[in-house]
């Protein structure tokens, strides 16, 4: 039998470990800052930790594929696959200076999908489609608008648990998404929806229905069945949550977060390859079914990929350069707050202590003021939260602004739009205006704070932001109208030290 000629078969003597050494080494180089982000997502995540296992899987998947692989002729696409890698590496950097993580991980996936491409071509991508798409779970995608996702999968969390507790003779009764037992409650919270761990179940549900089964219908009941798996999982959490805190007296922090993180992922990989045993033994399979190996294929001759490699590593380098002559500063603030009148005509302000608040607490800035002043109008209190740059944790944008802008409404302070809504502290009312600063620019959307923060980073290369509010108490005998007029008047007079803010 004549065996084909393959360029990929002995790496060290046609000379193929220097160009994948080299090209290695520059992605590691250019873009480090990124990969060492997606490995701080995997081990501060217990949802995303999975994460670690997927290149790992993605290679063995390669490796099974390895005889289809080795016949297919190598092309690379210079022009679309340079075009691509550009594209990923902008988006990437448009992630860095927006502080949108999701938005720079993904874009890392699909500069390794450019390379590819640029190196390998079209038609090896095709043929290695599994191994490839399946570096996407490395990213957490599910966080991408999720939090409207969270509360119908707490009521239904909340909803069985309590069907499971109440069969089991235990006193318990269920308000919205809390469970009231006679010594304490338990809150189902976002966190406890359990939406984060589908995309672990998943993650190993596609590689087992591929390898598994022949039949389509096997492969789409077994990932549907994956999905439920995960949702009921989550409820028998809840439900040994119950029992634990039953048992113990109290709830207990430590086994909350055990559960959360373990129980779903092994209860729920248990679950998953139980149901591909069963079902593998269900799936007929015709006795003449042979497993086909795809020879190498003699083809036309081979584009040449060692220059398509050295073209990659050239382009990544100079984006390497870039990320390190132009890093993203972080801009400090204490200058512009230092700015910040304590008397102004008919006011004067003096620092006190961030009042018991979720809705201020939960923002966490680098730095902030809280000050009250008093003046013909009563009391004006002025939070102003600043960030120094937009990181992974500690940014302008993110789900931490959402109680702030859950009931709120767009109005008017002078010639600034701004937010208004009502904060509760203690048990009062305070009528609250807020607003954004990004990019040199006062903004109330969210998204365009984070597009401002974004070219703020790629021109000025820093995207420093910050938040503003003034709240004071709910008159009852006083319309709003006026309280409004007091307020517009107040910032009227601060408005000068707004701008010195960097």
């Amino acid at each position: 039998m004549n065996r084909a000629p393959n360029q990929f078969r002995g790496l060290k003597s046609n000379g193929t470990l220097m160009p994948v050494a080299l090209l290695s080494a520059a992605f590691v180089f250019a873009y480090y800052k990124s990969i060492a982000l997606m490995i701080n997502v995997w081990s501060t995540r217990p949802e995303s930790s999975h994460g670690f296992l997927v290149p790992f899987a993605a290679l063995y998947f390669a490796y099974t594929d390895r005889d289809k692989l080795k016949g297919i002729q190598v092309k690379p696409a210079l022009w679309t696959g340079g075009l691509l890698l550009l594209l990923s590496s902008f988006f990437l950097r448009l992630g860095q200076s927006s502080g949108t993580y999701i938005l720079e991980l993904f874009s890392l996936i699909c500069v390794i999908y450019s390379l590819f491409i640029l190196t390998l071509g079209w038609k090896f991508c095709r043929s290695a489609w599994l191994p490839l798409s399946y570096l996407v779970f490395m990213v957490p995608f599910l966080d991408i608008g999720n939090e409207k996702m969270h509360w119908p999968f707490q009521l239904l969390t909340a909803r069985m648990a309590y069907t499971v507790l109440s069969a089991m003779n235990i006193t318990v009764r269920r308000v919205v998404n809390v469970l009231q037992f006679p010594d304490f409650s338990l809150v189902v919270a976002p966190a406890c929806s359990g939406i984060s761990y589908l995309l672990s179940i998943i993650a190993i549900a596609i590689p087992v229905s591929y390898y598994v089964f022949r039949q389509r219908g096997f492969k789409v009941f077994f990932l549907i069945s994956a999905l439920v798996i995960g949702i009921v999982a989550n409820w028998l959490r809840v439900v040994l949550i119950a029992l634990w805190s039953l048992s113990t007296g109290k709830v207990s922090h430590g086994p909350m977060h055990i559960f959360q993180g373990v129980f779903v992922s092994v209860i729920g990989f248990i679950g998953l390859f139980a149901l591909a045993f069963v079902m593998s033994r269900l799936e007929r399979k015709p006795e003449d079914e042979k497993k086909q190996r795809v020879g190498a294929v003699a083809g036309k001759k081979a584009g040449n990929w060692r220059l398509a490699t050295f073209i990659a590593v050239f382009m990544i380098l100079l984006f390497g350069v870039y990320e390190q002559v132009t890093k993203i500063r972080d801009a400090s603030a204490m200058a512009g707050i230092n700015t910040l009148p304590y008397s102004l005509p008919g006011w004067t302000g003096k620092d006190v202590q961030l009042p018991d608040s979720r809705a201020l607490n939960d923002l966490d800035p680098d730095s902030y003021i809280m000050r009250r002043y008093t003046g013909p109008g009563g009391e004006i209190f002025l939070y102003l939260g600043y960030y120094e740059a937009q990181r992974y944790k500690r940014k302008l944008v993110s789900y931490r602004l959402e109680d702030l802008y859950e009931n709120a409404t767009g109005s008017n302070l002078g010639s600034r739009r701004v937010m208004k809504t009502v904060l509760k502290i203690k048990g009062k009312s305070y009528l609250a205006l807020f607003w954004l600063e990004a990019g040199g620019r006062t903004v109330t959307n969210r998204y365009e704070a984070i597009l401002l923060s974004a070219l703020q980073g790629l021109v000025h290369e820093k995207n420093s932001s910050a938040i503003i509010i003034l709240f004071s108490p709910e008159r009852p005998n006083t319309d709003i109208g006026g309280q409004l007029d007091d307020i517009e008047s107040f910032a009227a007079q601060m408005g000068p030290g707004f701008q010195k803010i960097p």
